[in-house]
This record gives structure tokens, sequence and C-alpha cells, in this order.
């Protein structure tokens, strides 16, 4: 499965990212949570390589577009890709 999910990624690892983060975002903004959404992130992880600050960004964003821009990501605060902090 692994191997499959790395050969359809295309060397797009940046998408991979994006999709394994929403997912994984989205579960933990959940309150009645099921392993099957955990599980395929962290397939897409496995795959291939993972920037861990790309990634953070994306739990960050599937948290926001769960819960809503009013429950903002706990213990953090969303940042624009073009501000500069890095």
């Amino acid at each position: 499965m692994i191997d499959h999910l790395r050969e359809v990624a295309q060397g797009r690892d940046d998408v991979r990212v994006e999709c394994a983060g929403v997912i994984a975002g989205w579960w933990f903004a959940d309150t009645a949570r099921r392993g099957e959404d955990l599980i395929a992130a962290g397939l897409l992880m496995l795959a291939g390589h993972v920037d861990l600050d790309e990634l953070d960004e994306w739990v960050r964003i599937g948290w926001e577009r769960r819960r809503g821009a009013s429950n903002p990501y706990p213990n953090g605060r969303r940042q624009d890709r073009a501000d500069g902090d890095d």
C-alpha cells in the first residue's frame, strides 16, 4: 500500500503532506474519533519524505477547517506562508 501511495504521488511530497496534514488536523479537531482517518494520514506520511514544518501548517489548517475560524488551533497561531516568519 505504501509503495502504491508513493507511486501515485509521483514525487509530489508537498501534495502528499498536505493531504496527510489536513486529514490529521480534521481528526484531532473532531469529537467523535475513529481511527481510519488517522491511519490514512500515517500511511501518506510513511510513503515518502515529510517536511515537518509543512505538516504542522497543514494540521493547523485541517483543525481550523473542522472547528472553524472562531476556535483556533490550540497553543499556537496560524501564520500565512508569505509572511516570512519561519
